[in-house]
């Protein structure tokens, strides 16, 4: 988890690289039990992260204690230093060789490292202090994604917005103000991040990236989408059982040392991911959704950083020498999983505006025979701010007999199956 190792692809391209963080989410119909399958993943995070906060406590009394005895020898050492030098002079051997003993007792204090810690709806401030106190990383799950995407759209939220734009990256340092500690800086931040939401809030907030063109929300972009199979039928309740080895994986996870060196590709999962690239490639510009093919440019990296974390879990937690070409081929899969339901995602976005324009027929609030110029005027959200989204959502009505497009002039009239009134 985080960036504990950096991977590069390229063998001889120094400058590309991409950090190991993580992201990952939820998406379910209302009642599919997504807090609960949360709190079920998170507990053996939370149960290790106990654990081992048990033993840095028992090892910090110890450690506190011996802190405090060599503070008490440093300082009776500064005692006869000055009756040293007021006897003997600044010359004297006993001064030099006082000195050093208390620089020999600085060093000899005993360090403790903190640990990664699980937190959840705090302040941008309160995560620059977790950040400074824990330089392995943190974990940081929002339960409803929908209500903290618009929380983030706020101006006043722009310092939070930042921190979690810039320091998700995992590679770049970024800085930050505080009222008393001036100016700071994080140069490498570790993170996995998590979401739960239900599937029309993240519909809905497709609907409003596109409606807005703001196709490039680095903020979405920053997710992998993974979606439940269970999304259009019924869930059974069904008990989630971690085996001791994940819990082994954990404990690893939260003990390894951050990693400044990179994880190369061998040359079957290099051949592997230069095939995908061009793959990928090849749909983005067949791809007829900005907000899709935008998506898409994420995935070259997205392949990486699962082929990185695949490698890690088949080597037991530890940093292998090369990503195989196996691990490569399981991330380029699961890659195609985000790609299918992020499509059903946005089918799901495109089938409730057709709904709604539906009903708004149904109940005669588009008047008959509106142009289609007034109609993408009042209705910006449903018809798109342009007259090709307006004509696009209108002819897949059209398609099913709902209405009938009829040039007239500049622009398009139209005329609604009397079968809906």
């Amino acid at each position: 988890v985080g960036n504990k190792v950096i991977i590069q692809p390229y063998k001889q391209n120094l400058e590309y690289t991409e950090s190991c963080n993580l992201y990952v989410g939820l998406v379910a119909k209302s009642g599919e039990r997504k807090s609960e399958t949360t709190k079920l993943a998170k507990r053996p995070l939370l149960r290790i992260q106990k654990e081992l906060t048990g033993n840095v406590s028992r090892h910090k009394l110890g450690a506190d204690i011996k802190c405090e005895h060599i503070e008490i020898r440093v300082a009776t050492i500064k005692s006869n230093i000055r009756k040293e030098i007021a006897a003997n002079g600044l010359s004297s051997r006993n001064v030099v060789a006082m000195e050093e003993e208390i620089e020999n007792l600085k060093k000899g204090k005993p360090q403790i490292n903190n640990l990664s810690v699980y937190e959840q709806e705090n302040t941008a401030e309160c995560y620059f202090q977790i950040v400074e106190q824990n330089p392995r990383g943190i974990f940081l799950e929002f339960n409803e994604w929908g209500s903290m995407y618009e929380y983030l759209q706020d101006r006043d939220q722009s310092k939070m917005r930042r921190f979690l734009l810039d320091g998700w990256d995992g590679q770049h340092p970024f800085s930050y103000k505080t009222k008393n500690n001036g100016e700071n800086y994080i140069d490498q931040l570790c993170l996995s991040v998590g979401f739960c939401a239900q599937e029309d809030v993240i519909s809905k907030i497709f609907s409003g990236l596109i409606n807005a063109q703001r196709i490039n929300d680095g903020l979405m972009q920053r997710f992998l989408l993974v979606l439940s199979d269970n999304i259009y039928r019924d869930v059974a309740d069904s008990r989630v059982v971690f085996p001791e080895s994940i819990f082994d994986l954990f404990r690893t996870a939260y003990s390894m040392q951050p990693n400044t060196e990179r994880l190369l590709l061998d040359d079957d999962a290099y051949e592997i991911w230069m095939a995908f690239l061009r793959h990928n490639q090849e749909i983005k510009r067949t791809e007829m959704t900005s907000m899709l093919e935008s998506f898409y440019s994420k995935f070259d990296g997205l392949s990486i950083r699962l082929a990185g974390l695949t490698a890690i879990l088949e080597n037991d937690g530890k940093t292998p020498n090369m990503i195989s070409g196996p691990a490569m081929s399981v991330a380029i899969q699961m890659i195609e999983y985000f790609r299918t339901n992020i499509r059903s995602i946005m089918q799901l976005s495109e089938q409730s505006i057709l709904h709604e324009i539906v009903r708004l027929y149904a109940i005669s609030a588009i008047p008959e025979e509106m142009s289609l110029r007034d109609m993408y005027r009042q209705y910006p959200t449903l018809f798109g701010y342009k007259a090709e989204m307006a004509i696009q959502r209108l002819r897949a009505l059209a398609d099913h007999n709902y209405i009938k497009i009829i040039k007239a002039g500049k622009t398009y009239k139209i005329l609604v199956n009397p079968a809906i009134k």
